[in-house]
């Protein structure tokens, strides 16, 4: 409301022109008072008019095409807002009656990164291809879940129309973003093929970890193949692994061929600052093949700011034999001393995926 002017026997109501509320023009409302009635609008068919153009702009969904049919209905009404679509009946299955279809496999990995208001979950989801509908190396599906407490309580449901990639060396993979609070979660989570209806559901227990203020702590270890800068924004489906304007490609299964650089993703928080208000991180890594030591990297200091720090270190692996690794990680906070410790395991293996391992969600 830009101005409310008038006498006692009139008043107008200006409002300033918002585009983007419906009001490209602005509006003027005037009121003139009526005997026993009060003050009432003077051009009510104007008004009402004007009103409804706002509330179409401005409540309308834009995925909604708000035109009816001959009995009333909508038209071009998208699945994700029809309550009897494919995947809101197989996620009812799912959350209602514990019904679990293994028609399209899938695995869907979680990892966790502070947050000033909970702990953000970015979710993996790595799809078999075999049965998948695919037209010019394309598939179209629809991630769809809900996020359940403890108690039942539903806290977080979607349904995400997605077009997949085929690629030549393992699963087609998305990501979509979570924020929760720490604690005990159920993820109901399943995959449809849009053109067969073909349906993969998993019912999965998830334990949310938290990160305490002021003590030294770190995020999830991620593995990546792939970085890139990237123009959209983070935390939006498909851009789960987005940091700034980097985006991770995650390592389907933590698994790598003799062709990758195998990436190293972290975060640090709750250390200490020194006399200049500085933070002083270092990281070192131990290489391990089974229980044999095959090399360092030595202590590195961390990118940082007085909130969080991020350590990032890339290893061709080319010269290695395939097999099982772990990577021991070690931080230290060079003004208390603390260290905190992680370990991430991968597999570096030149074959591709075994199919009957994406049936298993690991968190």
């Amino acid at each position: 409301l830009q101005a409310a002017v008038g006498t006692e026997q009139t008043r107008t109501w200006v409002f300033e022109p918002n585009r983007e509320r419906g009001l490209p023009e602005g509006l003027t409302i005037e009121f003139v008072l009526e005997p026993g009635l009060g003050m009432t609008f003077r051009e009510p068919e104007d008004v009402i008019g004007a009103l409804n153009y706002a509330k179409k702009s401005f409540v309308f969904h834009s995925d909604i095409d708000y035109s009816r049919d001959s009995h009333g209905r909508l038209n071009g009404l998208p699945p994700r807002f029809d309550p009897r679509s494919p995947a809101k009946k197989a996620l009812r299955e799912l959350t209602e009656k514990e019904i679990v279809k293994n028609d399209i496999v899938f695995r869907a990995e979680t990892a966790f990164f502070r947050t000033t208001d909970g702990t953000y979950v970015p979710v993996s989801f790595e799809i078999a291809p075999e049965r998948l509908s695919w037209r010019d190396a394309i598939a179209d599906v629809t991630l769809f879940g809900a996020v359940e407490t403890e108690d039942g309580t539903s806290l977080y449901r979607f349904e995400e129309p997605v077009e997949l990639n085929r690629t030549s060396d393992g699963p087609s993979v998305f990501d979509l973003p979570v924020q929760l609070a720490p604690g005990s979660y159920t993820f109901n989570l399943g995959v449809l093929d849009d053109a067969s209806g073909k349906v993969g559901t998993e019912r999965v227990p998830v334990f949310v970890r938290g990160f305490k203020e002021g003590a030294l702590d770190m995020s999830s270890v991620l593995l990546y193949t792939e970085s890139r800068e990237v123009d959209g924004p983070p935390a939006t489906p498909g851009h789960s692994f987005q940091f700034g304007q980097i985006h991770f490609t995650p390592a389907p299964g933590k698994r790598f061929t003799l062709a990758d650089t195998m990436g190293i993703l972290f975060f640090v928080y709750g250390f200490e600052l020194d006399a200049r208000g500085q933070p002083r991180l270092t990281s070192d890594y131990a290489l391990f093949k089974d229980d044999e030591k095959l090399s360092d990297v030595p202590a590195q200091p961390l990118q940082a700011s007085p909130k969080q720090a991020i350590a990032r270190l890339e290893l061709p692996l080319e010269k290695f034999s395939p097999g099982s690794y772990r990577v021991q990680i070690k931080v230290t906070d060079q003004v208390t001393n603390e260290v905190i410790t992680d370990r991430v395991e991968f597999l570096l293996d030149p074959e591709l995926y075994p199919v009957a391992d994406y049936s298993v969600l690991v968190d």
